[in-house]
């Protein structure tokens, strides 16, 4: 409303279209040099007070529109000095204003929020030279008069907004979370190099014993063999044409105490596999996932059991 009226009444003062363009820069310069230290200071100073005093400083320049307007305009420089000092104010309250939301409403409702203000900025923007056109035509003295108001109580209303801080709840990092170790042995099986010493050096790090294979053909002679081995630890895509999937159910036909986890860095291998026959971990997987993961298997399985509840397990997987 107020640039409509200060267009109407430079423009009747001066007849130069020039000065016209002159209030728009006068608004928009200060903005261009402020707006990085207005973003500075909307995060390091309270928000809430930053936009009452912006609010304060633009009733200010509506009330000092006001009684240039009613003393009788003599030149306008004046009027682009106003103008400056309320883009200034401007600059100040965009940042502060955009980063409050987040303390006034609930995180649930802060995507509404927003919606809710970008429409209301668009409404602004139609309905307020339209408003500041019907209010000229009662006069200049009439448009920054309801302008200066409306910034008065706008401030009025900030001072007695109470703000409470975000508080972002965050889930603990598996870095947080223990990794839980063991003594068992295991048998890692798996083709790509890189992978396989990585997966040493996770496994020796949490106090397991380890040994290796590279295909089924070599984990099966050791899975024949009399070693301990607690579980089995396989890739899905193996060489030689025969799968992970297949290795854990010959080797459970050998040992059915033996635990199993299988890994595949192919999305929808669990499913395809099926997620009732072998537990699957993805690659690629961490430290911590990977700790969880045996611990959860060596517990389920029957060589993480005591010998009096293994006994029934093995016998019937061995008369099945």
């Amino acid at each position: 409303m107020q640039n409509v009226a200060i267009g109407w009444q430079v423009y009747a003062h001066s007849g130069k279209v020039f000065d016209l363009g002159m209030i728009g820069l006068a608004q928009f310069a200060p903005f261009v040099v402020l707006v990085l230290i207005a973003g500075q200071v909307a995060d390091r100073w309270n928000r809430r007070l930053i936009i009452m005093l912006c609010f304060v400083a633009q009733a200010i320049c509506g009330l000092l529109l006001l009684l240039l307007t009613i003393t009788g305009m003599q030149a306008i420089w004046p009027v682009f000095v106003i103008l400056v000092l309320f883009g200034s104010a401007r600059a100040f309250i965009m940042p502060a204003s955009q980063a409050i939301l987040i303390n006034l409403v609930p995180s649930a409702n802060f995507s509404s929020a927003v919606a809710l203000g970008s429409s209301s900025f668009h409404i602004a923007v139609i309905t307020g030279p339209v408003l500041g056109g019907l209010f000229y035509l009662a006069g200049a003295t009439t448009v920054y008069a309801v302008v200066t108001l409306l910034l008065g109580i706008s401030a009025v209303l900030m001072l007695l907004v109470r703000t409470a801080p975000h508080v972002v709840r965050r889930e603990p990092a598996k870095a947080d979370i223990p990794a839980p170790g063991g003594d068992e042995r295991i048998l890692v099986v798996e083709d790509d190099a890189d992978v396989l010493s990585l997966t040493l050096d996770m496994l020796k790090g949490l106090g397991y014993e380890v040994s290796t294979a590279t295909n089924a053909k070599a984990a099966m002679q050791q899975i024949r063999s009399r070693k301990r081995i607690d579980l089995l630890f396989t890739d899905v895509v193996m060489p030689g044409g025969v799968s992970g999937v297949q290795l854990a159910r010959m080797a459970s036909e050998v040992r059915p105490e033996l635990g199993i986890l299988l890994t595949s860095g192919y999305v929808g291998e669990k499913s395809a596999i099926g997620e009732n026959e072998f537990p699957l971990i993805d690659k690629p997987y961490d430290r911590t996932t990977l700790a969880i993961k045996l611990r959860q298997v060596l517990a389920t399985a029957p060589a993480g059991m005591s010998e009096a509840a293994r006994q029934p397990v093995v016998a019937a997987a061995q008369s099945a």
